[in-house]
């Protein structure tokens, strides 16, 4: 199944990747690696994430990237949409869901 970004999840990824690369170089965990398992998981199991309970949105489930401390937000329908990519320390939930 294909997965595709809207352009707030590609907007978290792209300043997530940056403060990542400034501020955990030296990491053995890859930010790019880390995201390229998450999406490959959901291309072979689109609904492995949980539900998330905690959104307005009907539909949408949450995938743990637990090295990242990020979740992926996302709902399936003809192909997986990544709404959000979101750290889990901001406290809150990102504001379109």
């Amino acid at each position: 199944m294909r997965v595709i970004f809207s352009p707030e999840a590609a907007a978290d990824l792209e300043a997530a990747v940056a403060w990542w690369r400034a501020n955990r170089a030296a990491s053995s965990v890859s930010f790019s690696q880390e995201l390229r398992r998450a999406v490959a998981q959901l291309r072979r199991l689109p609904k492995s994430g949980a539900p998330a309970l905690d959104v307005a949105l009907d539909g949408v489930r949450r995938l743990h990237l637990l090295k990242l401390r990020h979740c992926l937000y996302y709902e399936v329908t003809d192909a997986v949409y990544v709404l959000r990519l979101w750290h889990t320390s901001r406290g809150s939930l990102p504001p379109t869901l």
